[in-house]
């Protein structure tokens, strides 16, 4: 595992994504199916975090901060069906479905951010309440992608 995940930018977090999921395999499609899952269970809490966010009182007179945590849920769903689209890939060894569903989720990650920041109507201070989890989402998904990328 460590020298699989030597091979992205990313490898102190992605032994720490991975360790949590370690199933005993170290084979490299077993290694990208454990990452899914680690994409997809953050993916689940960013999504309680962004709602448990909208609900939270500060935000009540804050609009745009509401709509932009509610445009998250949408991408937040979204990279869930990507991720979940890339797992039922890996037993057919299907690369290009796996490396497009996760390319798809890191960019709903990103889109979450831009509903915060989108002209004409940032949040006042223009940065997305998400942006340090949707940031740990996109390495993530880098991850996968570098690994997947070694099953050619």
């Amino acid at each position: 595992i460590k020298s699989l995940c030597a091979k992205t930018e990313y490898p102190d977090l992605c032994l720490t994504t991975i360790a949590p999921f370690f199933n005993g395999k170290t084979d490299i499609a077993s290694v990208v199916e454990m990452l899914i899952k680690a994409g997809t269970e953050q993916t689940k809490q960013a999504n309680a975090t962004a709602t448990k966010m909208a609900a939270d009182p500060k935000y009540a007179d804050d609009p745009k901060t509401i709509s932009g945590l509610k445009g998250c849920y949408e991408m937040y769903d979204d990279a869930l069906d990507n991720m979940q689209n890339a797992m039922d890939a890996i037993p057919v060894h299907d690369i290009g479905t796996i490396e497009t569903m996760v390319s798809a989720a890191i960019t709903d990650y990103g889109t979450c951010d831009v509903g915060f920041t989108r002209q004409p109507n940032p949040v006042p201070d223009g940065v997305s309440r998400m942006v340090d989890i949707n940031e740990n989402l996109q390495n993530i998904g880098s991850i996968i992608l570098a690994i997947t990328d070694l099953m050619h």
